[in-house]
């Protein structure tokens, strides 16, 4: 079929092909155009902590993109989750390890985290002993694992 517009004739199949361009052409440039955010530089109001086992600290997200989570190196020395913009750390062991906060930009932070041996203290500084006598030392705090040598 031909259709006839002032004298020029145009095959029909041209003209809807024509028309099929001009369409996806308009929608697209008319497409939103949302221009590029830069991604937030992520900061936290602590780099590094030292807490005993068994305690918890919270970190504070200053800036970020959000979209927040956490991973820790060694999870026998500290865990880690993350609220919103808390990061809570636990100590669950003595040693040394980082905590990486990532946000939805892929922006990261790293904290470092201490766990401290506690001191041995015994009851005693000091103990005298006669031939064949036995006299008990408690230990107060430590680690664990001791042996006695004579």
């Amino acid at each position: 079929m031909t259709i006839v517009i002032s004298n020029i004739r145009i095959n029909k199949k041209i003209l809807s092909a024509f028309s099929l361009a001009y369409l996806i052409i308009t929608i697209i440039s008319c497409s939103e155009n949302k221009p590029d955010i830069p991604a937030i530089d992520l900061k936290l109001d602590k780099s590094a902590v030292t807490l005993k086992r068994g305690k918890t600290v919270a970190v504070t997200i200053k800036s970020g993109n959000g979209g927040y989570s956490v991973a820790t190196k060694d999870e026998k020395i500290a865990t880690a989750s993350v609220n919103e913009n808390i990061v809570t750390i636990q100590a669950v062991g003595e040693g040394m390890t980082t905590i990486t906060v990532t946000d939805k930009q892929q922006k990261k932070a790293i904290i470092n985290v201490i766990v401290p041996y506690a001191s041995l203290k015994l009851d005693k500084s000091a103990v005298t002993l006669k031939r064949g006598k036995t006299i008990a030392v408690t230990i107060e705090s430590g680690n664990g694992g001791y042996s006695v040598t004579t």
